[in-house]
């Protein structure tokens, strides 16, 4: 897995089918195992984010329960609260270069988006 991907699946944590084959702590182990290279985490940084991880997780699987406007909203304000514990973990170095990695997944998925609607 690309760093930028970790970083796109660190804040999108989908919930989607094939997702659901894995539990939260093997999708978590998977995600913070790509960040710990990706930002160079140390141990002590790895336990933390692997465990928020989890946590984030889990809440996503929840809120598949609420209807899609409303879950819309709610995952929006889980990403700021996501972003908001990772600052707490990581350097303001290791923050920038994920802000980085994200915005860069960001513009690759657009690119990927796009490519798929025109081959429909």
């Amino acid at each position: 897995m690309t760093a930028s991907l970790a970083a796109g699946v660190l804040f999108s944590v989908s919930v989607s089918a094939q997702a659901e084959r894995h539990s939260p702590e093997e999708r978590a182990k998977r995600i913070t195992d790509s960040l710990k290279t990706s930002l160079s985490l140390t141990d002590d940084q790895y336990a933390k984010v692997y465990q928020l991880n989890v946590e984030y997780i889990n809440k996503m699987r929840d809120l598949r329960k609420d209807d899609r406007d409303q879950r819309k909203e709610q995952v929006k304000e889980l990403r700021k609260s996501q972003v908001k514990d990772l600052s707490a973990i990581l350097s303001k170095d290791q923050m920038e270069k994920l802000k980085s990695l994200r915005k860069e997944q960001g513009q690759n998925w657009k690119g990927h988006h796009r490519n798929m609607k025109q081959s429909s």
